[in-house]
């Protein structure tokens, strides 16, 4: 889904070298929460987590703006 996409570019800057990163603590968050996809909640709780800046974290991409709500929570990849 492109809006995924572009909140994946958002969250690493366009550095393609944080995406690991990020979407690993996002698939540690999923198993620890008995999840067998990444989710939209994964990966705002990882990026808070990648993130010791406050206001990086209140910037995260994976949350809307307005409500801190998590943005669409559409499975992202299925752990085996």
């Amino acid at each position: 889904e492109m809006r995924m996409a572009l909140n994946l570019h958002r969250a690493t800057s366009g550095k393609i070298g944080y995406l690991p990163r990020l979407l690993g603590k996002a698939a540690e968050t999923a198993l620890l929460d008995g999840a067998r996809t990444v989710q939209g909640n994964h990966l705002a709780r990882a990026y808070d987590r990648s993130c010791h800046d406050a206001a990086a974290r209140a910037r995260n991409p994976f949350r809307t703006p307005d409500s801190g709500k998590l943005r669409g929570d559409t499975g992202m990849t299925t752990i085996n």
